[in-house]
């Protein structure tokens, strides 16, 4: 566990790709970016991931495509272009993953500062619907001639697999014109834990069985020193889902000599538990690439 989940891995894991879409019928639109330049050329570049988990992508030149201003406009535009065209398919796993962040993202007002001159302009977008069907967009991100950010962590994780999956469109997020994102935080400052020293507290280990409840565990030597490592060095790299457990994970607890509690681990494969959701983590501060 010397890194539990560097953000190196994190980016492989986001991308298990189940082969290219035999259907060709774009489904609801959950998540789209564009990357649009008028002033040092002709440009417009669009990604978009619908709620089959099929990933769309196309580009042409804005005089050419017409692509028109204002969210309501454009999403009636990609419901009716062919020039999107279908690329791969997110596995179900992270489709799930990506539909509950989509439905907790919040919506914020978020100024944007200039930051650069004829650059283009660069917007992410999800899309949340109601019972009707209806769309609202929530901002995640914009970069270019302009940055602005959505810091709910829940946009921040959306935006971070816009990145990842649709590069080309997204240039400038991996620069200084793009939003900063999840700045990583230790996990002691993260749970709220008070000062103690894992080296000294004992470590008792439950899983968590929707069923059964609490299970004692017995967690091996290996496994507490590195639970002790986590916990006095451990930092959070970003949100992965907004998934509540319902049982399967399982919570590591630091007592002192009176079993008192000090503070509680909850791992679930791989994430660390939160109240809101699942976060990535690492044992250590990995070499972040250069996506700010």
């Amino acid at each position: 566990m010397k890194s539990i989940l560097c953000l190196l891995s994190l980016l492989l894991l986001l991308m298990p790709l189940a082969g290219i879409a035999e259907n060709t019928q774009m489904g609801r639109i959950l998540l789209y970016t564009y990357y649009r330049q008028v002033g040092w050329g002709d440009l417009v570049q669009i990604g978009c991931i619908d709620d089959t988990g099929t990933l769309w992508y196309g580009t042409g030149s804005d005089s050419k495509l017409k692509w028109p201003y204002g969210t309501s406009a454009q999403l009636e535009y990609l419901k009716g272009t062919d020039i999107l065209i279908p690329q791969n398919k997110l596995g179900s796993d992270v489709l799930f993953q990506i539909e509950s962040l989509v439905s907790s993202a919040e919506k914020q007002d978020c100024p944007s500062e200039g930051v650069a001159s004829d650059a283009g302009d660069e917007y992410s977008y999800a899309l949340q619907y109601d019972r009707e069907g209806n769309p609202d967009w929530v901002l995640l991100g914009l970069s270019g001639d302009d940055r602005s950010e959505n810091t709910d962590p829940n946009a921040q994780a959306l935006y971070r697999y816009l990145r990842i999956l649709f590069p080309n469109v997204t240039t400038y997020a991996y620069t200084g014109m793009g939003p900063q994102g999840f700045v990583p935080i230790p996990i002691s400052i993260f749970l709220k834990w008070p000062p103690f020293d894992p080296d000294t507290a004992s470590i008792q280990a439950v899983v968590n069985d929707c069923e059964a409840g609490p299970i004692p565990h017995e967690a091996d030597e290996n496994i507490e020193t590195e639970l002790r490592s986590l916990a006095a060095h451990g930092w959070i790299l970003g949100k992965a889902n907004a998934i509540s457990t319902t049982g399967g994970s399982t919570s590591y607890i630091f007592r002192n000599e009176n079993e008192d509690i000090l503070a509680t681990l909850e791992l679930y494969d791989g994430l660390l538990v939160a109240g809101d959701g699942m976060y990535f983590y690492s044992d250590s501060l990995p070499d972040l690439p250069a996506v700010k």
